[in-house]
């Protein structure tokens, strides 16, 4: 599966993947969580760098779209290409080696 292949990529360059979710607060007091079962957060260092579609295939499908859009998730190489750009950013910028490294 692509999501396979993906999570491989990214562990090779650094990255971690993880679930998303987002947490309401009111007050100062946490109200409720809310989960996004269609999307992964792919992370640098604890430092968000994309969004990725939890189930990714080779191809761009119409009907498979993130929660309240009405653009199709990216495909696998869209994806692909996005994070090696990333990797490439990242190497080539002496503030998070100095900060984080």
């Amino acid at each position: 599966m692509e999501s396979y292949r993906f999570k491989k990529l990214a562990e090779k360059y650094g990255f971690r993947i993880k679930k998303v979710s987002n947490c309401q607060y009111v007050n100062g007091k946490l109200v409720g969580i809310l989960r996004r079962p269609d999307i992964l957060s792919v992370q640098f260092k604890n430092h968000h760098i994309m969004t990725i579609p939890k189930k990714m295939y080779g191809f761009m499908k119409r009907g498979y779209r993130p929660m309240g859009w009405n653009r199709p998730h990216p495909d696998y190489f869209t994806c692909e290409h996005q994070i090696k750009n990333w990797n490439l950013i990242i190497k080539r910028t002496p503030y998070m080696e100095e900060t984080y490294g």
